[in-house]
């Protein structure tokens, strides 16, 4: 039941957290998004690329969007001035044709597949979401978001202290 794009996925891969994904199966990424991720990670010896390959080889599916759909909405996202790339282009046009919600820290991306009429979520939503289900301990959430930000997940500081406030809310 969710597309998601690299981001979502490297800053999981990082934190040894991808296992979180599992609660929105069917998880589905575009070819474009395995290529950036896992091919041109693994070249560079990143370890995120050896965990989402794995996540692929057992609850993770690379899927094709109709590249009709694909190349119009890269034309309609240049139009409005999105400077998106493949990777987001497919992940879009594969959540709009599988009727899923998009999992993006792009913000571009997510505008641009909210004016599509697609749900968006992103990496906090995430972490948000499995503390308050109790996936994963409150403490391990706010442990997480540190280290993506030191791994250069970039935040404005009123996202984070909003993350934080949800946290202590629960």
């Amino acid at each position: 039941m969710s597309v998601v794009d690299a981001s979502p996925l490297i800053y999981l891969g990082k934190t040894d957290l991808l296992y979180l994904l599992k609660s929105y199966r069917p998880v589905v990424i575009a070819p474009s998004v395995y290529q950036e991720v896992v091919e041109k990670g693994s070249e560079r010896g990143f370890v995120d690329a050896e965990r989402v390959e794995a996540a692929v080889n057992d609850f993770i599916e690379v899927k094709s969007c109709k590249r009709e759909r694909a190349e119009r909405m890269m034309q309609e996202s240049q139009e409005h001035g999105y400077g998106l790339g493949n990777g987001e282009i497919e992940s879009i046009a594969l959540a709009a044709e599988r009727e899923e919600c998009l999992f993006s820290d792009d913000e571009d991306a997510k505008r641009f597949a909210r004016s599509c009429g697609q749900e968006t979520r992103g990496t906090i939503y995430l972490l948000v979401k499995a503390c308050s289900t109790g996936v994963i301990e409150r403490e391990r959430g706010k442990n997480a978001l540190h280290l993506m930000m030191e791994k250069g997940f970039w935040l404005s500081p009123d996202v984070v202290s909003l993350f934080y406030e949800k946290l202590d809310e629960l």
